[in-house]
């Protein structure tokens, strides 16, 4: 036998994810060799396990199709203690489809405020449109119509299915493949292809008929909690007795570590502009964090990195701020981007078809904020900028403008959130 052949399960191993996930909660010995399960011997004793560990989890108390789509894509990269008091609040302000349906988006996106990830609220709430005007608010029990759904991809399908209708359906998500892959020792890809296709089949055949959706929540119970990605609780798992990585002392080497790709860094400008004790905010419409309202802010090119260093363009003052220089607004006389480090096309974006004499007070460079994002990095520097205006104001100029309290009502990121919390502190009082 080589040492490839040696090192692989069999097909039939992989045939039947059916361990007997024997219960313990106590270290058990190593056995020479994994023992075969069995489908229902694997069902058993994972669903024992089950139930005597589960946490107890708001939506693990109802199988109403909206309450389970909302935790699922609530849960989706965000942990479950970040993720209870949020699912609580919106049960509270949107309990049904129609409910959400009815709400405004900007209403939608301020509750999810924080929790990242927006596209998902989004999506939620287009989901809650469709099945309030085309299903009369009520989630259809077919596959083929869920999946078409906004938000609805092959894991939270699974989880749909078989929680909230109680059918055969596998829900694979991470913890689910960190568990398979340590289970048969699998260096597979198991998100894709072949092997995932093989892994949903072998958990359909090992799921029961009466308690689906128990199943699916048990094993991604045991992913979340005791088959960790580091330092997992080996001597405390259910299915250490038949796991070929326990077995053979080789659970560090699965499931294989891939490279994370290296998170681009992006050097922007941000500009808090402040008139008459307010503050202008625009939504923003770019695909990353669409819908949010934020401060003016643009990603800086790298030649500006090289020509507007910010020694060029301040001078300090005795209090050791970085100050700009006054300079009034009207008559088409606009502030020159390479003196002054502010782009004209943000005042003409900010006045547009304003007749108003324009005069900038200060603009201070009050510090950096930085976010990381899933993939990227945004390193923020901010600029607080007083104008003075006389003259008349276009009406549709006005509905930028927002004092604190009406601004502390919109859905802020929370990069925008960490700019908005340095200038209080640098120029509320100034």
């Amino acid at each position: 036998m080589s040492a490839d052949t040696k090192n692989c399960p069999s097909n039939s191993l992989i045939a039947t994810f059916s361990s007997p996930l024997s219960h313990s909660l106590t270290p058990v010995q190593k056995a020479h060799a994994p023992e075969e399960p069995t489908h229902q011997k694997w069902s058993q004793a994972l669903l024992k396990w089950y139930d005597q560990n589960r946490r107890d989890l708001p939506w693990r108390n109802t199988r109403d199709p909206y309450a389970i789509l909302v935790s699922e894509l609530m849960l989706q990269q965000t942990q479950v203690t970040t993720v209870i008091p949020y699912y609580l609040r919106w049960l509270e302000l949107f309990p049904s489809f129609h409910a959400l349906a009815r709400a405004s988006l900007e209403d939608v996106l301020k509750t999810w405020e924080g929790l990242g990830y927006y596209r998902r609220a989004r999506y939620l709430y287009e989901t809650a449109n469709i099945v309030s005007e085309r299903y009369g608010g009520e989630l259809p029990d077919d596959a083929e119509i869920l999946k078409r759904l906004p938000g609805i991809g092959d894991y939270t399908l699974g989880a749909l299915l078989s929680i909230a209708f109680g059918r055969r359906e596998p829900a694979v998500d991470g913890n689910v493949r960190r568990v398979a892959s340590r289970f048969w020792a699998l260096s597979d890809d198991l998100g894709k292809g072949r092997a995932l296709r093989n892994l949903k089949e072998t958990i359909r055949a090992a799921m029961p008929e009466d308690r689906p959706g128990d199943f699916t929540q048990a094993l991604m119970e045991l992913g979340g909690t005791v088959c960790t990605p580091s330092a997992p609780r080996c001597n405390m798992c259910p299915l250490n007795v038949y796991c070929i990585a326990y077995q053979t002392d080789r659970v560090a080497e699965f499931p294989a570590v891939k490279e994370a790709p290296k998170k681009k860094t992006e050097r922007r400008r941000m500009w808090i502009i402040e008139w008459d004790g307010k503050l202008f905010l625009q939504k923003r419409t770019e695909k990353l964090l669409e819908g949010m309202w934020e401060f003016p802010h643009e990603r800086l090119e790298e030649k500006h990195l090289v020509q507007n260093t910010v020694e060029h363009l301040v001078r300090t003052d005795q209090e050791g701020v970085q100050v700009f220089r006054e300079r009034t607004l009207s008559d088409g006389n606009v502030l020159k981007k390479d003196r002054y480090g502010v782009p004209m096309q943000l005042f003409q974006n900010v006045f547009p078809a304003s007749s108003a004499a324009i005069q900038v007070k200060h603009v201070r460079r009050i510090g950096f904020v930085k976010h990381v994002f899933t993939h990227l990095i945004w390193d923020i520097e901010v600029f607080a900028v007083a104008l003075d205006m006389q003259g008349a104001i276009e009406q549709s100029f006005e509905k930028n403008w927002f004092t604190e309290e009406t601004l502390s009502r919109l859905p802020l990121a929370v990069p925008i959130q960490k700019a908005w919390k340095l200038w209080k502190r640098k120029c509320k009082n100034s």
